[in-house]
């Protein structure tokens, strides 16, 4: 299935052309990395992906119902409180899950009530017996435990969990917004300059996780040497 085709996309800020006739297309399970000096129009490129920015010219075409994910350079995570936690920040990310548990427990406790008659009871069970069914489709009986192999994997100890995600330095933010969006794993997942702020052990882990993701990836990276590990296909952007 194809995923993504730009075809003879341009992008001009008023006299300055950022991109000239980029074209190509994406299948699901691509990978692709997408390289270039700095100023070449690679972040641009994302943001033209994501519709943040309208093409000069040329058209772009996503596949209909696909979840895209990205992760932005330097993220700094919003926090109105300042009081959420790290692993609830992660738990965020799956809104769907959360308000299936919520209608669970809802139902569990109608289904209590003493006086409920026959009809009602046979109601609520077939309603928690449909809940409980999407509850598993949607991945409820491991999104906690894919959430905090995500941390751990992304250098974050159980200490960390509980923290709150103001006390996290710039760079543990940028790895909680990897980490959260690799739990997720959009259908269309978009990594700018992934390896900052990864050490070694990070590091290894995308890579294998990349190299196995099921879905369509692209990559913007100077490393060379981990696009050539993750990515089978390669975009080089030149002035």
């Amino acid at each position: 299935m194809t995923v993504l085709t730009l075809s003879d996309v341009s992008l001009e800020f008023g006299e300055r052309k950022i991109l000239d006739s980029v074209t190509f297309s994406l299948n699901e399970g691509d990978r692709l990395g997408i390289i270039g000096v700095n100023g070449a129009g690679k972040t641009s490129l994302i943001k033209l992906i994501t519709k943040e920015y309208t093409p000069t010219k040329g058209e772009i075409h996503i596949a209909k119902n696909m979840e895209i994910g990205v992760l932005e350079q330097n993220v700094i995570v919003a926090d109105a409180d300042g009081r959420k936690s790290v692993l609830e920040y992660m738990y965020d990310v799956f809104p769907d899950i959360l308000n299936i548990e919520k209608e669970i427990e809802k139902v569990q406790t109608e289904l209590c009530r003493p006086n409920n008659g026959n009809n009602e009871i046979e109601i609520l069970s077939q309603r928690l017996h449909n809940l409980n069914d999407d509850y598993v489709k949607r991945g409820g009986l491991e999104f906690r435990s894919r959430s905090k192999s995500a941390l751990l994997n992304m250098g974050f100890s159980d200490g960390y969990m509980e923290m709150a995600i103001s006390s996290l330095s710039g760079g543990q933010h940028t790895r909680l917004s990897l980490a959260r969006l690799l739990a997720r794993e959009p259908d269309l997942l978009i990594l700018d300059e992934p390896t900052n702020h990864l050490d070694i052990d990070a590091l290894l882990w995308l890579e294998n996780f990349i190299s196995v993701y099921k879905k369509t990836v692209i990559i913007i990276s100077h490393d060379r040497y981990f696009l050539d590990k993750t990515t089978n296909k390669t975009l080089h952007l030149r002035y």
